[in-house]
Parts: C-alpha cells; sequence; structure tokens
C-alpha cells in the first residue's frame, strides 16, 4: 500500500506540473496576444497618419491648382474682355466717320429704323 500512495502522489505531482506548463504556456500566449494587438494598432495609427498627411498634401497640390487655373482664367476673361471693349470703341468710331461723311443718308436711314421700330411696337 505504501507503493500505491507513492504512485498516487507521483500522478498528481505529474498533473499538477502539466496544469502549470499549461497555465504559464497560456499565459506566455496572451502576452504574446497582447504585443501583437498593440502592435497591430500602432502600425494602423501609423499608416492612419501617413495617409493622412497624403490626402493633406494632396488637397494643397489640389488648391494650388485651382487657384492658377482661376488666375489664369481670370486673366484670359480680361484679355477678352479688353479685345471686345477696343473692337466696340473701333466699330464707334468707324459708324461715327461714316455719319459725319454722309449725313443724309444716315438720317434718312435713322428715320427709316425709326419707323419699323414704331410699327413693330404698334402690332403688340
Amino acid at each position: 500500500m505504501a507503493n500505491h500512495k507513492f504512485s498516487n502522489s507521483t500522478a498528481h505531482e505529474g498533473r499538477s506540473s502539466a496544469t502549470d506548463t499549461l497555465r504559464q504556456g497560456a499565459s506566455e500566449l496572451r502576452h504574446q496576444a497582447e504585443s501583437i494587438a498593440h502592435d497591430v494598432r500602432e502600425a494602423g495609427k501609423e499608416r492612419f497618419a501617413q495617409a493622412r498627411e497624403t490626402v493633406q498634401e494632396a488637397g494643397s497640390h489640389l488648391q494650388e491648382a485651382a487657384r492658377e487655373k482661376a488666375g489664369q482664367v481670370r486673366d484670359t476673361a480680361q484679355e477678352y474682355y479688353q479685345a471686345g471693349r477696343d473692337q466696340m470703341c473701333g466699330m464707334e468710331k468707324n459708324l461715327e466717320s461714316r455719319i459725319r461723311e454722309n449725313p443724309v443718308t444716315s438720317l434718312c436711314i435713322a428715320a427709316g429704323l425709326g419707323l419699323l421700330v414704331g410699327i413693330v411696337w404698334a402690332r403688340r
């Protein structure tokens, strides 16, 4: 019987040792999982910060490009406006010189246009 007690004691110690080993292994796995989760969180934060910086840089480049394009459009519009204004001034001077050269003809044309406008207006 003493032999039986010895083997029960040895079996109990073996189970206890295996349980302790399993607990220690589980604890190590938990620590490793926490470390991996921490690393993943940090990598995610870094990637997010990089992505945010890239988007901000792209936004700045687009904003600058839009300003440049708006300036070009403004300059082109001013050029067209000035060209149209110059052309109208030229046409005005040309018309004025023709009226001075042929005052009677100009007066007859103006009277005819006035009559035509009056007839159209009276029909309404």
